[in-house]
């Protein structure tokens, strides 16, 4: 009930982008947001880094990048556990050889298994701060978030989600419930956290992965459902 009355509030806010001489106007503004904590196997890491590798040169996506009015979207790479760091800053994606160069830097700077903690609450902060400081600005502006299990350091994200719809920012979300020991994860199974806790804003969804086999379908899935939702 609370995620329907802040949809039906940011839907009805006469908000509109922030624009100066300085920004570039665009259809998309993207934070994806993978999940590096300690309860990601390194093997686990690696799938989910070559998901959204792959996913970018997947020729369905390309194709979306310039299905939009404007013809271009603004994407960042953010890996996160109980902190941030910022794998491909802002990148400017129009074609072929665009989403190659991000795919690729991707591959070129992600990291290797971090000890940290679950911190869901910090990178919805991060994300939020990063698409209202960008050189950017578009009617839908979106952090994905992929994650296996709930957040387990600090304040919940619940408000951390409320601001951000507030700004007119949309959570989405790729729980990966089943990719470690259950027993690791907490009590509530990740798709369900998620969309409790941690997804909202118009036209918020999730996608549970269940199979590492399923990774790159997902990811895939969800990139053109951000991108092409013109």
């Amino acid at each position: 009930m609370r995620n329907l009355l802040l949809f039906l509030v940011a839907a009805t806010m006469p908000w509109a982008p922030p624009s100066s001489a300085g920004q570039l106007a665009v259809d998309l503004e993207l934070v994806l947001a993978a999940d590096i904590s300690f309860s990601m196997s390194d093997e686990n890491l690696a799938v989910q880094t070559d998901g959204y590798a792959q996913a970018f040169r997947d020729p369905e996506v390309v194709a979306a990048l310039s299905t939009g009015p404007l013809g271009q979207i603004a994407v960042s790479y953010v890996e996160w556990s109980d902190g941030q760091r910022v794998v491909v800053p802002w990148t400017l994606l129009r074609n072929r050889a665009d989403a190659e160069r991000f795919a690729s830097r991707i591959m070129a700077g992600s990291a290797k298994r971090s000890a940290g903690t679950t911190y869901i609450t910090g990178v919805i902060r991060f994300g939020t701060r990063m698409i209202e400081e960008n050189d950017f600005a578009a009617l839908r502006r979106v952090i994905d978030i992929s994650g296996n299990g709930e957040n387990n350091r600090g304040e919940a994200p619940d408000r951390a989600r409320d601001l951000a719809i507030l700004r007119g920012i949309t959570i989405n979300g790729l729980p990966m419930p089943t990719w470690v020991d259950p027993r690791r994860l907490g009590e509530v199974p990740a798709d369900i956290y998620y969309r409790d806790h941690v997804i909202g804003g118009p036209g918020a969804f999730l996608l549970k992965v269940d199979d590492r086999a399923n990774v790159l379908r997902s990811i895939k899935s969800k990139l053109l459902r951000e991108i092409a939702a013109n």
